[in-house]
């Protein structure tokens, strides 16, 4: 499988991850390193016959036969160049025969793995470096494998290219009727020329070897899959179930049944945690200095922006915070959440207040008596309603998770990652519908029908039906379920605010997908389409979740998932939801994003960093007009799922557990300030005037590397987080708004990155203390506020010139008023 989404260099190199190897004699016209990462692996090649263990690596020349074994649990990384890059030093045949095998700590060894170290964090960073950079290290580990290895004298078997063009049809075409007469018609040569050919490269024959081929697709299909043997062999291109009986007693020793039986019940893949420590030791050999990749000195990204004053802009939709989520219900019960929650309202000022675990058993709703009557009750739920009430905070009512009484399995295994949250069914439906009742006419009676009607009603994640295995719901279920809710709401009164399917986003990128699609079609069937489409979104592949991301999330020790590879998946996730719901007809319905972030994963070591203002500013200022509400999740990392194990675990939230406000928040706070009307935006910008007041905001954001989103974390040092990112360039914005009434502008400026406004920066400066108190975290505070500067600028020609330098992650907001000359 490929290792990450571009090539090293295109058309020239590539990385990739094997876990397979090549059991079948094959060549590749390729130059092929094989570097193993974990397990071992036999190599045979015309030059060589060795076992390669962890961090052995050998060389497989351009057009030279050769079969690869991997043993149990074995990944390897491995390096092809093209063979015009090979032969473009002397013109000569690449001919070496290397394996590290019993030298494995030698000089030229290790020049090789830090070629490759370093050619893999570039790769895996996304550095912005030259061509000739590149090629100048493959030439250089080229030179060691030609100067400092033994020589081979063997020359490619005359023919070899239009072998290798057959070979590739056999290996494409083996499992269909692939006979030789068939092959040879498809590529114009006769049956006999393929004959003569196979023999004198392959050494071996044209039935036996797509044989060989077929048969190591059969064991892996046994090994993994439930099929009969004789699935399998009509899937594997035998003719019947006899031949592929006697294919592997006279090949393999046993039947195929046997051999079922004594394989592993599933081939190895690369799970999330074995990939947080992958590549570790191999990247251990990589010099300090090839961090980053780049020159000293790098010429700016500049951007030029011409904006009128005089144009009516359009309106401004201050969305973004029109929602935040705690966490769960029993969390807003404690003291130091609804004191940060507080302090979120003096300083930012959000609307509704989501959380989950509203039903959870730690908030003593529901139970029954001895004789199985129902038992309702919502002091606790009260507590929490009056708190957020009093702070000016809506609830936006989540209705999850399933109280043990109720649920339909409560089994311990059921429980949503460390929280009481039981993930099932309800045992009666009636039952749900008489609680859901109950609840809502409770909150009307103590807090009067027309604040209720202002609230927001919710199911539970539909996600959670097809997202987790484990969980004994099924779409069709949910759909039944969400209706009842939808019904015993709207009975109550028909103005009250519900919304579904409360799924995961990015589920509508994927083409193979259409749940998205029937829950609506459902919900049009059946008379029941929500007020509010309802989703949240967290950039991963969620379509490819690993079978144990719940016990992987609730580890933390990697991301059980992989985030995407797009910088604006929110944007693409909302054009695919705005199409989806005008093929429905439900053009019309209001978008509600009630929960947002860069990352499911929290314990992501990102999340501290000033990666984080700069991921908000652009989420929010690119997307905040195109959805009635958003919902950003969480505002502090006091959460019971992953309780905090240190201050900068790499929690959700933009406030630390103990009260430290990480860029996330300062970002938040300047965004508040902005009103009036859109003038213009662009890439990492965003322009607005309010009266002759001028707003000005530029980002330059960066993306996590190829190798982070694909699970990679260095836990080992959890100082150095911004490894973690693309290296990318400075940005310098020039803006020029004309039309401007004024002669002369105050200017204030608030810079929010690295240097200034990252309180976890600011930590490392001080010595990374493990011991917070409460002076540490009032100086780390005053630190880590972001830097402000008051200047005066002349409006030249009515036109006002502005310039904003930033690093990658800051983020610059600027208010610009107009000034009269000072009295000199």
């Amino acid at each position: 499988m490929k290792l990450f989404d571009t090539s090293l260099l295109p058309g020239k190199a590539e990385f990739f991850m094997d876990t397979e190897g090549q059991p079948v004699p094959y060549f590749c016209e390729e130059l092929q390193l094989f570097y193993v990462l974990t397990g071992s692996a036999e190599l045979h090649s015309l030059a060589l016959d060795c076992t390669l263990r962890q961090n052995d690596f050998a060389v497989v020349n351009p057009y030279e036969r050769y079969s690869l074994r991997c043993g149990e649990d074995t990944v390897l990384l491995i390096l092809r160049v093209s063979p015009e890059l090979v032969q473009s030093g002397s013109g000569e045949p690449f001919q070496v025969c290397y394996c590290s095998v019993g030298r494995l700590q030698s000089e030229s060894c290790n020049a090789i793995r830090r070629l490759l170290a370093q050619l893999l964090q570039w790769q895996g960073r996304g550095t912005r470096h030259s061509d000739y950079l590149i090629l100048g290290r493959l030439y250089e580990l080229l030179d060691i494998l030609k100067t400092c290895f033994r020589q081979v004298s063997y020359a490619p078997a005359s023919g070899i290219g239009r072998a290798a063009e057959i070979i590739r049809y056999v290996r494409t075409h083996a499992m269909e009727d692939c006979t030789l007469s068939e092959t040879a018609g498809a590529l114009y040569v006769t049956p006999n020329y393929i004959s003569k050919l196979f023999r004198k490269v392959m050494d071996t024959t044209f039935t036996d070897y797509v044989s060989a081929i077929r048969a190591e697709e059969a064991k892996r299909q046994l090994r993994t899959t439930s099929k009969t043997v004789t699935q399998i062999a009509l899937d594997c291109g035998f003719k019947n179930v006899k031949s592929i009986i006697s294919y592997f007693k006279a090949h393999i020793g046993m039947t195929p049944t046997e051999y079922k039986r004594t394989s592993a019940p599933a081939e190895h893949t690369v799970s999330a945690v074995e990939n947080s420590a992958l590549f570790a030791q191999l990247l251990a050999y990589a010099e300090p200095s090839a961090a980053s990749g780049q020159p000293l000195e790098i010429a700016p990204d500049e951007q030029n922006i011409s904006a009128d004053w005089r144009s009516a802009g359009r309106r401004f939709h201050p969305n973004w915070n029109a929602i935040i989520s705690m966490g769960s219900a029993k969390e807003g019960l404690l003291g130091p959440v609804q004191e940060q929650l507080r302090h979120a309202q003096q300083t930012i000022g959000f609307r509704y207040l989501h959380f989950h675990g509203l039903l959870d058993d730690a908030m003593h709703v529901y139970s029954e008596d001895i004789d199985g009557s129902p038992i309702y009750s919502f002091s606790f739920v009260d507590a929490l309603l009056d708190f957020a009430l009093s702070i000016h905070m809506r609830p936006y009512l989540e209705f999850s998770y399933i109280p043990s009484a109720l649920a339909r399995d409560a089994g311990t295994d059921k429980r949503y990652c460390n929280s009481s949250g039981i993930l099932s069914y309800p045992k009666s439906l009636t039952r749900w519908r008489d609680l859901i009742d109950h609840l809502v006419r409770h909150c009307i009676a103590r807090y009067g029908l027309q604040e209720v009607l202002q609230w927001r009603f919710a199911l539970m994640g539909y996600n959670h039906t097809f997202f987790q295995p484990w969980i004994d719901i099924t779409r069709e279920e949910y759909f039944v379920w969400s209706e009842l809710t939808y019904r015993t709401i709207k009975e109550i009164d028909s103005r009250l605010k519900f919304g579904g399917p409360t799924t995961e986003g990015t589920t509508v990128l994927s083409d193979d997908s259409d749940s998205f699609e029937q829950y609506f079609r459902y919900c049009k069937e059946h008379d029941c389409v929500p007020d509010f489409c309802a989703f949240h979104f967290y950039p991963h592949d969620f379509e490819h979740t690993e079978a144990d991301f719940d016990k992987l999330f609730a580890q933390q020790s990697a991301s059980p998932i992989e985030l995407l590879d797009d910088p604006d998946a929110v944007s693409t996730m909302l054009d695919r939801i705005q199409i989806k719901l005008a093929k429905l007809g439900l053009e019309h319905l209001e978008l509600v994003l009630d929960k947002w972030n860069s990352t499911v994963w929290q314990h992501d070591l990102c999340n501290d960093t000033a990666y984080k203002g700069a991921f908000i500013a652009k989420t929010a200022l690119e997307n905040m007009h195109r959805v009635s509400m958003m919902g950003y999740g969480l505002y502090s990392d006091f959460v019971e799922e992953l309780p905090p194990r240190e201050t900068f675990y790499g929690g959700h939230g933009v406030v630390t557990y103990n009260g430290l406000y990480k860029p996330g928040y300062w970002v938040m706070r300047l965004l508040t300030m902005l009103r009036g009307r859109v003038l213009q935006q662009g890439d990492g910008y965003y322009l607005m005037k309010h009266g002759r007041t001028i707003y000005a905001v530029f980002y330059n954001y960066c993306s996590y590397s190829s190798m982070y989103r694909h699970s990679y974390m260095n836990e080992e040092n959890r100082i150095d987080r911004y490894s973690m990112f693309q290296d990318a360039d400075d940005r310098l914005f020039h803006v020029q708004i004309h039309s401007y009434p004024a002669e002369n502008v105050m200017m204030k400026s608030w810079l929010v990155g690295r240097e200034h406004g990252s309180v976890f920066d600011r930590w490392i400066d001080i010595g990374s203390p493990e011991i917070i108190d409460a002076e540490i975290a009032g100086y780390l505070n005053q630190l880590g506020a972001p830097l402000m500067k008051v200047s005066r600028l002349p409006v030249k020609e009515h036109t006002l010139d502005l310039s904003a330098a930033l690093h990658p992650h800051d983020v610059m907001f600027l208010e610009i008023v107009p000034d009269a000359p000072e009295n000199g």
